[in-house]
């Protein structure tokens, strides 16, 4: 059925085939086809759909890698409000990957995955706000976004947490 929904144009349909196809479910596992689906329905602007695309041109998996393909399509998902697309992007300016370092844009991007509760986002927010790096220095800001990450159960958050009780 997602075959047929897909060829009448169902971008969620089109997403879900990509999603058989890359992980082997009913069809025989291609990640070139699955990266097929997910680009037509990345066009029709499934969000999932530009997600993977965005991983996929980063890992260079079924397409040449490409860092700035990547970004962009990482972009795009992340104005539909994708936490994972978001958190992604804020990588990418905290590293310079794709685009220029840019702590400032990498505070905004963790800010707003963070909010949609991305415990890494959250714990690499606490960071910056502990450094005061694309942003004033806030220890305060930076205990509360480190709490929240730790509550919700990320690693690195708890044990520099523990650092504001020594």
């Amino acid at each position: 059925w997602y075959q047929k929904s897909a060829e009448n144009g169902n971008k969620l349909a089109q997403f879900y085939l990509g999603i058989c196809y890359e992980n082997g479910k009913g069809v025989e596992k291609d990640c070139f086809k699955a990266f097929e689906f997910y680009e037509k329905a990345a066009r029709s602007g499934n969000k999932y759909a530009q997600l993977r695309l965005g991983g996929y041109y980063y890992n260079g998996k079924g397409v040449k890698k490409d860092y700035s393909k990547s970004f962009e399509w990482y972009i795009k998902s992340a104005i539909q409000e994708s936490k994972f697309a978001q958190f992604y992007l804020g990588n990418y300016y905290y590293f310079g990957t794709g685009t220029e370092k840019d702590f400032g844009k990498s505070v905004e991007w963790y800010e707003k995955s963070a909010e949609q509760g991305h415990s890494s986002a959250q714990c690499y927010l606490g960071l910056l706000y502990e450094v005061g790096k694309g942003t004033d220095q806030d220890l305060e800001k930076s205990y509360y976004w480190y709490k929240k990450a730790a509550m919700n159960g990320n690693k690195f958050a708890q044990l520099n947490l523990g650092y504001f009780y020594e």
